[in-house]
């Protein structure tokens, strides 16, 4: 079965390829930048919990939803000159990261892309001064309901 640590190493991958993205994080919002100086741009992924699908004849279906937020974000000047340019950069990189992940998972059986949020852009956010937009990510992996994964009865 495909777990949170398969989402976010695939999330992870898809930002190192980007040659536009110069840092991946993950972690709760509290963090960015405080625990060390990030290279922008950032792509930043904060897992949102998991949803089982229901089955037609059981309360549990074969399939776990598992939602990311995700933050594409840069830094802006700190007179604001450049923020409706960071607004669009960062709108076109997560658009790119969309599309790759809607392909590259449109062959794959174990794990999908099933949902987009809306991007959601934020300004003069956190720490450092940054902007960009966020959304959610829904993926979509096969619950297989195996007895091994570790109860004994």
């Amino acid at each position: 079965m495909q777990s949170l640590n398969t989402v976010l190493k695939t999330i992870k991958d898809v930002a190192n390829l980007h040659t536009q993205i110069n840092t991946y994080a993950q972690g709760q919002a509290y963090d960015f930048s405080a625990s060390e100086a990030l290279l922008y741009p950032c792509l930043w992924a904060i897992p949102q919990g998991l949803t089982i699908a229901s089955g037609s004849d059981s309360l549990v279906g074969n399939s776990v939803d598992y939602r990311v937020q995700v933050y594409m974000m840069d830094i802006e000047n700190n007179d604001g000159t450049n923020e409706i340019d960071v607004l669009n950069d960062t709108a076109l990189i997560l658009l790119d990261i969309i599309a790759y992940l809607d392909d590259s998972l449109n062959d794959n059986n174990e794990l999908s892309l099933s949902g987009v949020g809306n991007l959601e852009p934020f300004v003069d956010a956190r720490l450092d001064t940054v902007s960009g937009h966020s959304c959610e990510l829904v993926f979509t992996a096969a619950f297989l309901k195996d007895n091994c994964t570790g109860i004994i009865i």
